[in-house]
């Protein structure tokens, strides 16, 4: 059970989730505006948090962004009234890992919450029996990708990589592999499991966010000799050999 934050402007939305979740067992924090969330965020250590897009003050959009600098572990799913596509990638490209778009069923929900926090609890599973298993070190190698899954934690040429949970999945299983190619609907099958309704989408939102952080770390080392994630066209996604990875599972 765990700590959900809710940050949702509508009184009637916000007792209906804190119901639900109190009836699984979480405990729940409510804010009724953006500045009130960031409070929480700061200071109530939410470990899950479930976040209306649009807010009073903070809109959901900035909260989302800092919540990514602040705690990018935390696990987040938005709430939207509009049915737009562009407004769902727009969320993911800021790091949710899911959303559901309003009116919604509150199982519905709670189901969305369980698939993410499973997730987020077995972060070996995003790897099975692909991962590789060297030698635990004091540090990470400089050279390449470090996933080590025990810590939930990512270098890349001995930077650290900041990522979320659905970030953390894509890149420990495209690092254990190299130059083995993920089809879309295998990286999402990773990602979100059977149990939620997202598109193929999410995964090229997602791979652009870890391009990027990669790209940065790449030129904070000095290192500039391409993205190691190449695109198949018309198939997905694959792990340059000539870039070393190496993903360590835990247990």
């Amino acid at each position: 059970m765990v700590r959900v934050l809710v940050v949702e402007d509508e009184e009637g939305i916000r007792e209906v989730l804190r119901q639900y979740l109190t009836a699984e067992g979480h405990t729940v924090l409510e804010a009724p505006d953006g500045t009130s969330g960031l409070a929480l965020i700061r200071l109530g250590n939410p470990e899950f948090v479930i976040l209306d897009l649009m807010l009073p003050g903070i809109d959901g959009f900035t909260l989302c962004g800092e919540l990514r600098r602040l705690r990018p572990e935390v696990p987040v799913i938005m709430l939207t009234a509009r049915d737009h596509e562009t407004d769902k990638i727009a969320g993911l490209r800021l790091g949710a890992d899911d959303y559901v778009t309003k009116p919604f069923s509150p199982r519905e929900l709670m189901a969305r919450i369980a698939a993410v926090a499973r997730r987020s609890r077995r972060p070996a599973a995003t790897v099975g029996d692909d991962a590789k298993r060297p030698a635990a070190a004091e540090s990470p190698p400089a050279d390449g990708l470090w996933v080590d899954l025990a810590d939930r934690r990512a270098f890349y040429f001995g930077q650290e990589l900041s990522l979320t949970r659905s970030e953390l999945a894509l890149i420990s299983t495209l690092g254990a592999r190299a130059m083995r190619t993920y089809t879309r609907p295998e990286l999402l099958e990773r990602l979100r499991g059977d149990d939620a309704e997202v598109t193929e989408r999410a995964v090229d939102v997602h791979i652009a966010n870890l391009r990027k952080k990669l790209d940065e770390a790449a030129a904070a080392a000095g290192f500039g000799a391409g993205n190691p994630i190449e695109t198949v066209w018309g198939l997905g996604y694959r792990w340059r050999e000539e870039v070393a990875s190496r993903v360590r599972a835990s247990g």
